[in-house]
């Protein structure tokens, strides 16, 4: 009896000492955790007028990449400029330019290049929130490098015509809407202060892409809001004749509570099709007309969530 119980305590530490001297080692154990190696900031260069979140990518040795932007440490080299929070979201706070890094574990991203610039949305300052500038009621600055939002009663915002001035800023060129290009605007009209603040506004035709306006110019200057990430949001689109009548019958005459441009003759746009035109809305008044697809006509694009 005693025999047997010797024989098993040398087997037990037998094995205690082959595994101490890794005899009996677990090859299916995970390698040594990988290291950090380079840090990266997406994106890289950034123009805003709005707070915006920026990301950090590490990258390990392993072939690996991770987020890592709550992990990391931001910096930015001018706070008059912007400032960071802990997870990368970039508020800014005047007009100018500066850089964020990111580091961690002793590893620092290059440089990304931040540009605060002039808010694209009339009555909002740098820094604040969108929603400040909602139903701006300044009668003039429309006619400036801004576009006016309204919002009507079912949270819908809505954009005034664009002045020439932001056309301009946006990269935009004359042209009939029919040759397909992105960019362009059929003609200008100047308001002479009498259905609108004085300057020169973009009118927009449909023409460019199918028989119901998609694509076409009006459309496509929808499109390049939504591009853009006009007012921090990617889902304008054009507005049916219902959409706009109900914005006047809930804010009422546009051009001398809000300072839209409105002009007598050039009706807004709809995408509401009747026969071969579209259905068109004067927005001092709520007069609705027509216009076919070759008409030039102020535009407004729509927004919800």
């Amino acid at each position: 009896m005693n025999s047997h119980i010797k024989i098993v305590l040398f087997f037990c530490l037998f094995i205690v000492g082959c595994k101490s001297e890794g005899i009996f080692d677990d090859f299916s154990q995970p390698p040594t955790e990988s290291k950090l190696y380079e840090i990266s900031i997406k994106p890289k260069d950034i123009d805003i007028y709005f707070a915006k979140q920026i990301f950090a990518i590490g990258k390990y040795d392993d072939g690996t990449e991770v987020n890592i932007t709550s992990s990391v440490i931001w910096d930015v080299s001018d706070e008059y400029i912007a400032v960071s929070d802990s997870s990368g979201y970039i508020l800014p706070k005047n007009i100018g330019s500066t850089t964020v890094i990111a580091s961690l574990d002793g590893i620092i991203s290059e440089n990304a290049n931040i540009n605060v610039v002039s808010s694209l949305v009339c009555g909002h300052d740098i820094g604040s929130e969108i929603i400040t500038a909602i139903d701006d009621s300044d009668l003039n600055n429309s006619a400036t490098s801004c576009l006016k939002i309204a919002k009507d009663n079912n949270g819908k915002w809505f954009t005034s015509t664009p002045s020439i001035n932001i056309l301009n800023l946006l990269g935009y060129v004359k042209a009939d809407g029919a040759n397909g290009t992105y960019k362009t605007y059929a003609d200008l009209y100047h308001e002479d202060g009498t259905y609108g603040p004085y300057g020169d506004f973009g009118l927009f035709d449909q023409l460019g892409g199918d028989s119901l306006g998609n694509d076409g110019q009006y459309d496509r200057w929808c499109q390049n809001l939504a591009a853009i990430k006009f007012a921090n949001r990617d889902n304008w689109r054009r507005g049916s004749q219902e959409e706009l009548s109900q914005l006047f019958l809930d804010k009422g005459d546009m051009l001398n509570n809000y300072g839209w441009p409105s002009s007598k003759y050039n009706l807004y746009w709809s995408l509401t099709p009747t026969g071969l035109s579209f259905k068109t809305i004067r927005l001092y008044d709520g007069l609705i007309g027509m216009a076919s697809t070759y008409a030039s006509m102020y535009s407004s694009c729509i927004s919800e969530f």
